[in-house]
Order: structure tokens, then C-alpha cells, then sequence
């Protein structure tokens, strides 16, 4: 079995970190449903949209699955993307998971369908938090080559719990995308060291905005998810308090940082 994340595909992820043979894609293709967007454009297409979803078991406990393919214009969410992700999260009624993982590799909206891609986001995240509120967890993992930036960074910090490895970074607007509209006296986006300190997943943690930093293992990660799943069912956690309890650490910040200036 292939040990290392990043180097992945988005099927590879999803197959490799549940039980073996215990991992099931849900419509891999939908030739009828591809981007009417992206091919009014003359631009290719893709079967799945760049997105793999499923259902499987990590270590015995029923998992749905949310894969994103980095290869397929950045991971981008787009309207069939967006769909695509939005149906199969209503569907936890039917499935009854004990956990939701997101596989964010993702730049965030696609721009070639910039307004359809915002909708399909904002009807992914409104159901998300339905789930959250029903007590079910929503695991971000992030350790991809496209990171979570855009409207998945602000996805990811939406869900219950995030883990992310060594190689994954987090964030709104991405360094590439910094640099093209600020220039590099604002941010080099070819300063490894510089993104590390500002997007990188020990910065991350160390503002409180990641649960759980691990190697760029398919077993850590499998690990991470599994105790997230057990602490949860020892002690589900209240929704209306985590939301309480986050506007209190984003005042604390904000007063922080007024102070600094």
C-alpha cells in the first residue's frame, strides 16, 4: 500500500485510508451531468467533475467520503462540482455515517463558472452545518498539492475538526494568487519558507485554526480521523456551543491584533 498522501490521487486517498475493500464510489461517472460551463468554453471536461464521493469503513466505522482531484483545473469547485457534493451530503439520512471526510485539494471557486461554483459552495456549506447540527462530525483533511484556499479554506474552517499534514497549507487567498495581484514585495510565492510561516500547517495550529498536524501518512491520518470519531461518540459535541466558542476566540484575535497595529 502507497504510505504517502500527497503524492496521491484523489481515488488512491479515498481507497487507501479506508479498510481494504471497503470503500465504495458513488455515480464515478456522470457523462450526462458534465460542466455545461466548461464546455460551452470548448474546454475539456471531466466524468466525476473532479470530485470522488463514496462510502467506506476506517478501522469499522461507516465513513462517507469527499475527494477532491487536484488534477482537474485545481481542484475547483464548480456547478457540477458543486452538485455533485450537495446531493451526496443530503444523503447522509440514508447512509447514517458516524463521520463525513473532506479530502480538500482545492484552489476554491473555478473561475470559468465563477457565479454557478459560488452558489453550488454555498449550498455545500448549508448543508454541512445540517450535519454538524445533527451531532455527526466533518472531518477537513488537508495534505494535497493545491492545499485549501478560496471558498474550501473558508469550507474547511467550517467543519468540525481539521487535520492537516506537514505538506498541507490553509487559507483564503493563495500565494500564486497574492502574488499576481499584489506583486512579490507583497508575497513571493516562491518563498517556501515564507508560505510555511504564514499558510503552513504549523502556523496554522499555532493560531488555533487546525486540530491536528501529522506526517504525510495515510496511517497518521487514518489515526487522527478514527480518535475524532471515538471522542465524538463518548461525548458528542453541542453545535450551538462550538459556534459560541468560536466567536469568542475570533474576538480574542481580532483585539490582538487592533493592538498591534
Amino acid at each position: 500500500m502507497k504510505e504517502n498522501y500527497y503524492e496521491l490521487s484523489a481515488k488512491e486517498r479515498a481507497f487507501y485510508l479506508c479498510d481494504e475493500n471497503n470503500f465504495t464510489e458513488i455515480c464515478p461517472k456522470s457523462f450526462d451531468f458534465t460542466s455545461p460551463h466548461l464546455r460551452s468554453l470548448n474546454l475539456s471536461v471531466s466524468e466525476n467533475d473532479g470530485v470522488l464521493i463514496g462510502i467506506g469503513r476506517i478501522m469499522g466505522f461507516k465513513v462517507m467520503i469527499v475527494s477532491q482531484d487536484s488534477s482537474f483545473y485545481g481542484g475547483s469547485v464548480g456547478e457540477i462540482h458543486g452538485a455533485r457534493i450537495k446531493g451526496f451530503l443530503d444523503s447522509y439520512v440514508y447512509f447514517e455515517p458516524e463521520g463525513i471526510i473532506f479530502l480538500i485539494d482545492s484552489g476554491g471557486v473555478r473561475l470559468q463558472e465563477a457565479n454557478a461554483g459560488l452558489v453550488g459552495l454555498s449550498e455545500i456549506i448549508k448543508s454541512l452545518l445540517n450535519i454538524r447540527k445533527k451531532g455527526i462530525p466533518v472531518i477537513a483533511v488537508i495534505g494535497g498539492k493545491c492545499g485549501a484556499f478560496g471558498g474550501m479554506g473558508i469550507l474547511a474552517r467550517l467543519c468540525s475538526e481539521i487535520i492537516i499534514t506537514e505538506k498541507g497549507r490553509l487559507g483564503l487567498s493563495g500565494p500564486e494568487v497574492i502574488e499576481t495581484v499584489k506583486g512579490t514585495d507583497e508575497f513571493n510565492s516562491h518563498n517556501k519558507e515564507l508560505i510555511l510561516k504564514t499558510v503552513g500547517a504549523q502556523a496554522r495550529k499555532e493560531i488555533g485554526e487546525v486540530n491536528f498536524v501529522v506526517r504525510d501518512s495515510i496511517n497518521q491520518i487514518k489515526k487522527a480521523i478514527v480518535s475524532i470519531i471515538i471522542e465524538n461518540n463518548i461525548k458528542p459535541k453541542d453545535f450551538n456551543e462550538e459556534v459560541v466558542t468560536e466567536h469568542e476566540i475570533l474576538k480574542k484575535r481580532l483585539h490582538i491584533f487592533k493592538n498591534e497595529q
